[in-house]
């Protein structure tokens, strides 16, 4: 999920029997049609039909939407503030109320809620951890890459300095009301 974090190591079970069809959808970025079509040759060696079906939002809408799935495949941008918006992620997404029963999603906000008590820094985001290794562990989730943008971009634009990933600082960002042409 973050450089530094363990992905749970998962035991293979070599006599699962697969069902004979299941349904993955998948959102942005496209570059994940290659995954779901490795993901798709990967099942038919095992007898298992892979229906991908792509939707082009930026989230997830409903969980009707989710329940039409068996797999879902997604990317989450993780900026500045990573901590914070795994916590977002995992409180707010449409994708849990869809994925978790009504008792574990009560449960996984207790969880958070107990984990946002927590003052210091350090042991609030290694509890947040420790809760994704659990999740990663029971395979509701499971990461498949971690990659970085790096945006090419001059340090400075017309004054303004940008982030290390290409933003306006709009800490020190200025720009002057337009100009209205039109006579009084």
């Amino acid at each position: 999920m973050l450089p530094g974090w363990r992905i749970p190591h998962q035991q293979v079970e070599e006599d699962v029997a697969l069902p004979s069809r299941l349904t993955l959808l998948y959102r942005p970025p496209v570059e994940l049609e290659t995954v779901t079509a490795a993901l798709q040759r990967l099942l038919a060696q095992h007898g298992c039909e892979l229906e991908v079906r792509y939707y082009a939002g930026k989230r997830w809408q409903s969980e009707e939407q989710i329940a039409q799935a068996d797999l879902l495949l997604a990317d989450n941008l993780i900026g500045e503030a990573p901590e914070a918006t795994l916590e977002s992620w995992l409180r707010q997404d449409t994708l849990w109320r869809g994925i978790l029963t009504e008792s574990r999603w009560q449960q996984q906000q207790d969880t958070l809620r107990q984990i946002q008590q927590l003052q210091a820094q350090q042991p609030r985001f290694a509890r947040l951890q420790a809760y994704y290794q659990q999740l990663m562990a029971a395979a509701i989730i499971t990461p498949l890459f971690h990659y970085q943008y790096q945006i090419s971009a001059p340090p400075h634009m017309h004054g303004v300095t940008l982030t290390a990933h290409g933003w306006f600082d709009f800490c020190q960002a200025w720009l002057p009301p337009p100009v209205d042409d039109a006579p009084a």
